[in-house]
């Protein structure tokens, strides 16, 4: 409670009402895509996704080139979502490709987006 009152101006200034309509615009659902929001960004991770990076070497590849801007800034989890969520339409459909792999039994393991190494050999 007291971190709720010194959150919105102290013992002095609180109101509830105003306090509740600030937290209500603060977690309003569904928020845009860091992906939506940053042309820039949106176009460095489709160029990289194109040439078959994960999500996990795009983000160390901004980590590395882009350190101070923190523009050029995503998690691997939120490029995924792009990927995953399709009705965003932030990542063209053709990058959006699902294959499974399946047991003996045909039950789904696990979501594969890339073909390993060893295939091509």
């Amino acid at each position: 409670m007291s971190r709720e009152v010194a959150r919105n101006g102290g013992r002095v200034k609180y109101r509830a009402l105003a306090a509740e309509q600030r937290a209500q615009q603060q977690a309003r659902r569904p928020k845009p895509s860091a992906l939506h929001d940053k042309p820039v960004l949106r176009r460095l991770v489709i160029e990289l996704l194109d040439n078959e990076w994960s999500p996990e070497q795009i983000v160390g590849h901004l980590r590395l080139e882009h350190a101070g801007d923190p523009l050029m800034r995503i998690s691997h989890e939120s490029i995924y979502r792009a990927i995953y969520t399709t009705r965003w339409k932030v990542i063209p459909r053709h990058l959006c490709t699902e294959r499974f792999c399946q047991d003996f039994r045909g039950n789904c393991l696990q979501l594969i987006t890339h073909v390993p190494i060893v295939a091509y050999a």
